[in-house]
């Protein structure tokens, strides 16, 4: 069942909750909303209007990122990566390859990094911390 306007603006609000409850320092507040919003998102959750799924995801990812959670995020990435905007975009690649490399997986990184950089050049690394270019820049090949 695809979710109709109603329900797509009744989740950007619960989403917006959520991301206020993460700027006031409820984060596990919000990471618990943010994955009551997923489980409220029918299937199939990755062909939903207005890439609604593909906001939850990155949101859950970055709560789990931003709290040291590196494992929870690569799952989180995973599934990000299994989004039908990763057949175009380089930004999953990078998060992907962010968590890799956070986790000492490097090669995985290093495969990861490549992708965006392939789809991306420079640009895809440039809103992130430049140590992931300076990983990136100086391995490959």
């Amino acid at each position: 069942m695809l979710l109709n306007s109603k329900q797509i603006e009744n989740i950007v609000e619960e989403i917006e909750t959520a991301i206020q409850l993460s700027i006031d320092g409820k984060k596990d507040d919000s990471l618990n909303k943010l994955l009551d919003i997923w489980e409220e998102i029918p299937i199939p959750k990755q062909k939903q209007p207005e890439q609604i799924s593909n906001w939850v995801i990155d949101c859950i990812y970055s709560e789990y990122f931003d709290q040291g959670d590196f494992c929870n995020a690569k799952k989180w990435a995973l599934i990000a990566l299994n989004n039908d905007t990763a057949q175009y975009d380089s930004y999953e690649y990078i998060q992907m390859g962010r968590v890799c490399y956070e986790l000492k997986e490097y090669d995985e990184a290093m495969k990861y990094f490549s992708i965006a950089y392939e789809r991306g050049k420079k640009r895809a690394f440039k809103e992130f911390d430049k140590k992931y270019w300076e990983f990136y820049s100086k391995n490959k090949k």
